[in-house]
């Protein structure tokens, strides 16, 4: 399956954006941090 892409912005720490790949064959969800 393809990969859902979601944008997550995490204002608490240092506005940092926030990739989260969701993989719909994979339970367990990968983020990748960006600077």
């Amino acid at each position: 399956g393809k990969p859902l892409y979601v944008l997550s912005i995490n204002t608490e720490n240092d506005s940092t954006l926030y990739v989260f790949i969701l993989m719909i064959n994979n339970t367990s969800p990968a983020h990748i941090k960006l600077q």
